[in-house]
């Protein structure tokens, strides 16, 4: 291989979704090599535009000689790896994102141990590993409680439990046949909000605009740009981000959740090691994107400063049960973009997949 530009390295991503494979293809027209290791045995409706593929773990020999070895950069953009798989392979190559980052997020008992040591708002919580533990819980905790896995899984799965009552303690407590979980009050939300950083080589941080995700028949169905009176609050939120970001150890994007209560107190949330359907709206205006912010991070690029004002996109995610709908918005709209992923074209889609979504700067636009 030889390399025209100095800037021409090798990218290995490992991920086999959506966000992995966006950030493939604006790799690769940044004239990166890109080589995406996905599980053995993994069936993707999406065809890789990586010009390399490899399927392993990286715990495999093979894939320490291949992908490993033949990577300048290594990227996650999911949870098919672990964090201490990320320290040996640390020996071989250059793992801007870190073993750090993933492991707060990746593990919940850990994220909210991080938050407390830097004094942020977090819900009451309990480590749970026994049925009995639950009892004892939630006499301090409340009702309504959630369980969840203690390691985070996949947005689509399944991984927590609500307890209204006494009543629900058993069945809450088969999550645990998975191992210790936590149980933390539910927090009432007003607002569930959003805030994405990028953070440089050199500790640079940028912020994208706070957005609001809307729920409706219990799915995500819009991320929104937000403003409100409370300036005090937001400026909470952007210290928050911040302060979260400068102190772990990273180079890339991440995103992290809010949550403020009726009572405007505000609590923080999950933290998203990659770009996600969180950022997704900033494809509104591929300069500002936190993929190209994420690939320049990561690279040692300069960073694009960022202008919140051409970042007023809203972002619909569409699922296969609104097809007429979207059918219809297709044909009638001259403005925004759509996206359909290309699980539509193979047809290997259920009603309820998300297949696609919408940006557009009409930030009152449903289905």
């Amino acid at each position: 291989m030889v390399n025209f530009f100095e800037h021409q390295k090798t990218i290995g991503i490992v991920g086999t979704g959506s966000d992995a494979n966006k950030f493939i293809e604006a790799a690769n027209e940044l004239g990166y090599y890109t080589h995406q290791l996905i599980p053995s045995g993994a069936e993707s409706v999406v065809p890789s535009k990586a010009d390399h593929l490899h399927q392993g773990s990286l715990s495999d020999l093979a894939i320490q000689e291949s992908f490993l070895m033949e990577s300048d950069y290594l990227v996650y953009f999911d949870f098919s790896v672990c964090s201490t798989e990320l320290v040996d392979a640390e020996k071989s190559l250059v793992i801007p994102q870190g073993e750090e980052l993933l492991a707060i997020a990746q593990d919940r008992s850990l994220q909210k141990a991080f938050y407390e040591s830097i004094g942020v708002n977090i819900a009451p919580y309990e480590i749970i590993v026994t049925e009995e533990d639950i009892v004892n819980a939630l006499p301090s905790l409340g009702y309504p409680a959630v369980l969840r896995k203690n390691m985070v899984q996949e947005e689509e799965e399944l991984d927590s439990y609500f307890i209204y009552e006494e009543a629900d303690i058993k069945e809450a407590s088969e999550l645990l046949k998975y191992g210790p979980a936590v149980l933390e009050s539910w927090i009432v939300s007003e607002h569930q909000l959003a805030i994405t950083a990028v953070k440089s080589k050199n500790g640079e941080i940028q912020l994208y605009p706070i957005v609001k995700k809307h729920y409706q028949n219990e799915r995500l169905s819009k991320i929104s740009p937000f403003e409100m009176d409370e300036t005090e609050l937001m400026s909470e939120i952007k210290k928050a981000a911040e302060l979260i970001v400068g102190n772990i150890a990273f180079v890339g994007v991440v995103s992290i959740e809010f949550i403020i209560s009726p009572a405007q107190a505000l609590y923080l949330g999950q933290i998203h090691p990659y770009p996600n359907s969180i950022s997704r709206y900033s494809e509104g205006n591929p300069l500002y994107s936190s993929l190209e912010a994420h690939l320049r991070a990561i690279s040692s690029l300069p960073l694009v400063k960022i202008n919140p004002e051409e970042l007023n996109f809203s972002y619909h995610p569409l699922y296969a049960d609104q097809h007429e709908a979207i059918e219809k918005a297709v044909l009638e709209k001259n403005e925004g973009l759509f996206y359909f992923s290309p699980a539509v074209k193979e047809g290997k889609i259920d009603l309820d997949d998300k297949i696609g979504y919408y940006l557009t700067t009409e930030n009152d636009w449903t289905l």
